[in-house]
């Protein structure tokens, strides 16, 4: 049996998923890194901790909204090693594995946003570059790329993108960082970088035009399932 954030319960044999455009009905294990006794990055008082647990939790309402099934790694004040979040996420047979962090550098001129993937993963490649593309357009931050991370956990059929929101040790970024409005920003460019992930191309919108009303209205029309949408879920 598996466990949602809601504390209900749910059978992995039986709980319906399926393929195609849909988000609804997909598991998405959320891990804002670092956490408890490891506050990661601190610069003036901010830990990266904090904002990470803030932003995972804003991402978790935008995806449950959209009808995904939404776990996070850790609770507010733990600190899951590498292993145990990998271990959770491939236990849960999630279909995306999405790591929050921000950063730091001994150049207050380091900036901006950066996604990162699993060497060799196509899907991970794609995901993460949907999702920075978002955040860039949306945040109007640096844009610093999409590249391979050898620190990754390799999951099997498990596309695992680690998300880097900007530099607290620079000042514009940390400003924005502190903002609540910037982070429902990022939360919101996540969760398009997500839907336009599973869309591929199909009834989509340029990059920074979707909205959370677009993404739950595509949702919502889409009640009758097409055949495809009826098909047994499977790694692609």
């Amino acid at each position: 049996m598996r466990r949602r954030t809601d504390g209900s319960s749910t059978d992995p044999t039986a709980d319906g998923r399926t393929v195609g455009p849909r988000l609804r009905g997909r598991r998405i294990v959320i891990d804002p890194g670092h956490g408890g006794p490891d506050p990661g990055v601190r610069i003036a008082g901010v830990a990266e901790a904090d904002l990470v647990w803030d932003l995972a939790r804003r991402l978790e309402g935008r995806t449950t909204g959209a009808g995904m099934d939404a776990l996070l790694t850790r609770c507010e004040h733990t600190c899951p090693t590498e292993a145990e979040r990998a271990a959770l996420a491939q236990g849960a047979d999630a279909d995306l594995l999405l790591s929050l962090h921000v950063e730091a550098d001994p150049s207050m001129d380091a900036e901006g946003l950066a996604t990162f993937h699993q060497p060799g993963s196509t899907a991970g490649e794609t995901l993460a570059g949907y999702v920075r593309r978002e955040l860039a357009s949306r945040t109007g931050m640096l844009d610093r790329g999409t590249q391979p991370h050898a620190g990754l956990v390799p999951l099997a059929g498990v596309p695992t993108v680690r998300v880097e929101v900007g530099y607290l040790s620079n000042m514009g970024d940390r400003r924005r960082l502190l903002d609540p409005v910037f982070r429902d920003v990022v939360a919101e460019g996540v969760l398009v970088g997500i839907k336009r992930f599973y869309l591929q191309g199909e009834d989509d919108q340029p990059t920074g035009t979707f909205t959370f009303s677009d993404v739950l209205a595509r949702e919502i029309g889409r009640n009758r399932p097409s055949p495809a949408d009826d098909t047994p879920a499977h790694r692609r």
